[in-house]
């Protein structure tokens, strides 16, 4: 039973790696031409493409540079994204609906961030 609920997790964060990599793409291909589009914008979007890195990784169990790098990814990603989904989002663009659903949407990459930094060594021994 244990094997089922192991191969359904490990399912799962590789069926959301596609989904959220593809929602990346979408947003790199609209970004130019989305008037309300700022610097920050672009810087958001240039932090968090590395976050698809470890997302793969920790999706199929593949050990991608080395834990210490990931850990201060990591940190440095949740930090600057939060910041960019609360203050910009929500109390810049007055957009609350959209900040909320990028937290919703980003919690489980920001979980597999700072799982992939810890559990690095062990990812053959774990089970998502």
């Amino acid at each position: 039973m244990s094997a089922i609920i192991s191969l359904m997790k490990k399912l799962a964060w590789q069926v959301y790696f596609i989904v959220f990599t593809v929602l990346q793409a979408l947003t790199i291909i609209s970004t130019p031409s989305d008037n309300k589009a700022t610097v920050l914008t672009y810087m958001d979007l240039f932090i968090s493409l590395p976050s698809l890195v470890a997302l793969y990784g920790w999706a199929w169990k593949k050990q991608i540079l080395n834990k210490s790098i990931w850990m201060i990814y990591a940190q440095i990603f949740i930090t600057v994204d939060v910041i960019y989904n609360v203050f910009f989002d929500g109390l810049i663009k007055e957009d609350w609906r959209n900040a909320i659903l990028g937290l919703v949407l980003f919690g489980p990459l920001y979980y597999a961030m700072i799982l992939y930094g810890i559990k690095f060594n062990d990812l053959n021994k774990i089970s998502n």
